[in-house]
């Protein structure tokens, strides 16, 4: 799309960027992680699908374990308005810092009917973001929450143990410095 910045915009051209605008910022919130009492709260939830009624008929998203987005499919298919109240019940619904995503990831572990492998892989990466001297007390809680693990599920445990151990060698520099 070229915008030309010498003529007044029209009508149908501030709708086409701001429709732009908005399947942008749902694209975005694909991208996200999202806290399961949250989904419920703005959605009609079962298995690995957050559904929405809409007057024409129901939206259906697919998920992972109800925690991240896997089909933009339905969203296609959406007008305006659905597209917009679909925006604010994912951003309602979205982990909004690391911590928040860490917290949903550990309490999905030992949960018999979620992917517990699956939240273990999910640990050390969201983890990694916390390693900073400014989250020095967030990540010094997260590490011995996850190490703690351990005790109650080694084999689990054991799907992230070495990254763990790289984790606390990464982070240890990075907060001396």
């Amino acid at each position: 799309m070229i915008v030309d910045t010498k003529k007044k915009s029209t009508l149908q051209m501030i709708e086409k960027v701001d429709w732009m605008i908005t399947r942008r910022k749902l694209a975005l919130l694909f991208g996200k992680t999202y806290v399961l009492e949250k989904l419920k709260k703005n959605f009609i939830v079962d298995e690995n699908r957050c559904t929405i009624r809409a007057p024409h008929s129901d939206k259906e998203i697919q998920t992972k374990f109800l925690f991240e987005l896997v089909s933009a499919d339905v969203c296609e298919r959406m007008e305006v308005g659905e597209t917009v109240d679909l925006i604010d019940r994912l951003e309602k619904s979205a982990c909004t810092n690391k911590e928040e995503e860490l917290y949903e990831v550990y309490a999905r572990i030992g949960d018999a009917r979620t992917g517990n492998e699956y939240f273990m892989k999910k640990i050390p990466a969201v983890l990694k973001k916390c390693a900073h001297k400014k989250y020095r007390d967030v990540f010094q809680f997260w590490i011995e929450k996850v190490k703690g693990i351990e005790s109650w599920s080694p084999d689990l445990f054991g799907v992230i143990r070495k990254q763990i151990e790289e984790l606390e060698v990464l982070a240890e520099k990075r907060f001396t410095l």
